[in-house]
């Protein structure tokens, strides 16, 4: 079947500006709620990707006032260590489907309650099992439930009936994802979060994949995201967990996708031969400082809703204009 439709990414429009009131860049409030009983000072979230989110990443997320998930292979002895030493405002982590994942996720919340934020995440989140999960966590007592990877209005309302109070949307768009390679199956980003918002209910809206610049995550968010996750963008950086190395004086870090042959190598020790690889490896030229990274980065989230004349990303969805790139 051919579903015929016009599918966007971030290269394909630009944003229109408009007049504005607006007296400084630095007025605009991103903050954003992330669920019912969680708000956020701004709507940049680090991907829970091993090369990106370690405990140095977390701690600058955390004075930022947002979140960075850790990856979801670590262990349910790792995890509820983790949690017992907890010290920051929110302990975000990451579990996948199984029933030992239901145990750590009852572990955690006994320990921390409400202050434990769980991303369920799997490569492809509307299934059965996923959403069949999604509910047995939400009826754990958790207020803060993130699930993914959608990339459909139907994946979206599915994962948000079972339960979750956000919901990533994006399949195959990141830097290091080979997905759309290796099966075929592939939305843009931003088509995906356009779709989605046009049909969005409590389930708040994280776009995944893709978002390489702060004018990408600006369009994210007037296309209807509520958040933006950031991988590659952080993975060059001084806190993500890669080693800095210096090749003829070249400085870089490793950055590989959760699903690529080092990850099954890594986590797996080459025993998920029954799986096919969906990511790569590359080296990423250091880009500095995380934290002058991430602070740029929102200021320039910032100066885009200036651009559209608001002051908050609410009225940033309602009044700002995605334009088709060399179209009449």
């Amino acid at each position: 079947m051919l579903k015929p439709s016009n599918l966007l990414s971030f290269d394909d429009v630009w944003l229109e500006p408009r007049y504005s009131e607006i007296e400084s860049r630095a007025n605009p409030d991103l903050s954003s709620k992330l669920s019912s009983s969680v708000t956020l000072q701004h709507p940049v979230i680090a991907s829970n990707m091993a090369s990106v989110v370690g405990p140095f990443m977390a701690e600058t997320f955390d004075d930022s006032g947002s979140l960075a998930f850790c990856h979801r292979f670590l262990s349910r002895d790792q995890l509820v260590f983790l949690a017992q030493g907890q010290k920051l405002n929110y302990f975000p982590y990451s579990i996948g489907i199984k029933e030992e994942d239901l145990d750590t996720a009852k572990d955690i919340f006994n320990i921390l309650g409400d202050k434990a934020i769980v991303l369920i995440d799997i490569a492809h989140g509307h299934s059965k099992k996923m959403g069949e999960f999604v509910t047995k966590v939400k009826n754990i007592g958790y207020k803060t439930v993130v699930a993914g990877n959608v990339a459909t209005v139907e994946g979206y309302q599915f994962l948000s009936n079972a339960g979750a109070d956000a919901v990533r949307v994006g399949v195959a768009g990141g830097k290091v994802c080979t997905t759309k390679n290796i099966t075929g199956h592939h939305i843009p980003t931003l088509q995906s979060v356009l779709e989605c918002a046009l049909h969005k209910n409590h389930a708040s809206i994280i776009a995944d994949g893709g978002i390489a610049t702060s004018g990408d995550a600006a369009k994210a968010l007037a296309a209807g995201a509520d958040f933006v996750c950031l991988g590659s963008v952080l993975a060059p950086t001084s806190d993500s967990p890669s080693e800095l190395v210096n090749e003829n004086g070249v400085l870089y870090k490793l950055h590989y996708g959760m699903s690529s042959k080092t990850a099954m190598d890594t986590f797996f020790a080459g025993k998920k031969t029954h799986v096919a690889p969906e990511g790569t490896t590359i080296k990423m030229p250091y880009t500095g400082e995380t934290a002058d990274v991430l602070k740029e980065f929102i200021s320039g989230i910032k100066s885009a809703l200036t651009y559209t004349g608001v002051d908050n990303i609410k009225d940033f969805q309602e009044n700002a204009i995605l334009r088709f790139k060399n179209r009449i």
